[in-house]
């Protein structure tokens, strides 16, 4: 079976603020609509994963910000997964303007889990999936030349609200989706140009959860439960 190594698609211009930042949560919604489509197309979507009893579960994500996002018209998504490692995968992707002008660039890192235990397990499945694909994906060019690193913890970050999980806010995984803790971040404060962003989900949120939103400057991080559930970095130009 030959499967489609690149998913691209034309998406409307999405919203931008006052200093010309995207915003996140639209961004982020539109990256995870064309990921989802893409693993459809490549058999490995929920279909694949689901009957093992196994989730997709996103980690890190690392953005740069190339150019000013148009205000109208359209964009250009191109989205592509590279072969898995042993118990994580990569997930790369940019966004041009109908001038082919890059925006961004985009890496996101995942692991399956086991959906009982909620624990981490090998991608075993998953690599003999994508085998006839490996030659091809090998050699697909990468957004970045750097695997994705933890965060470093930042000491003094201030409380600056806390947030209650909503029905609204809990995705197919039963847990917070990914997008939501963006507007954390927005809510919480970027006061200028963004040029790089990268954010690591510790501990998942689960309905009825309380968040509470800490920031130093660019750093930003919410505890739930005594626990580091999430931690941002903002770098502005």
């Amino acid at each position: 079976m030959k499967w489609p190594i690149v998913y691209e698609e034309w998406i409307p211009a999405l919203p931008v603020d006052s200093f010309g930042n995207v915003d996140l949560k639209s961004l982020f919604l539109a990256f995870q609509d064309a990921a989802t489509e893409h693993t459809v197309q490549m058999g490995i979507d929920k279909d694949f994963y689901r009957p093992l009893h196994l989730l997709y579960v996103l980690c890190r994500i690392k953005v740069e910000f190339l150019a000013p996002f148009p205000k109208e018209g359209k964009i250009r998504l191109v989205t592509y997964g590279l072969f898995p490692g042993r118990i994580s995968f990569l997930r790369d992707c940019y966004l041009e303007d109908e001038k082919g002008r890059m925006l961004l660039k985009l890496r996101t890192l995942w692991v399956l889990i086991d959906e009982v235990r909620r624990r981490i397990v090998p991608t075993d499945l998953l690599a003999e999936r994508m085998e006839p694909m490996r030659e091809e994906l090998d050699v697909f060019p990468a957004v970045f030349d750097e695997d994705l690193s933890s965060l470093e913890e930042e000491e003094g970050a201030e409380r600056v609200f806390d947030y209650v999980v909503s029905e609204k806010d809990i995705d197919v995984n039963r847990h917070m989706n990914n997008t939501v803790y963006f507007s954390l971040v927005e809510q919480a404060g970027i006061e200028g140009r963004m040029a790089e962003l990268e954010i690591n989900f510790e501990k998942e949120c689960l309905l009825g959860d309380l968040l509470t939103v800490y920031r130093k400057e660019g750093y930003y991080c919410g505890y739930r439960r005594g626990e580091l559930s999430f931690k941002c970095r903002v770098v502005l130009l």
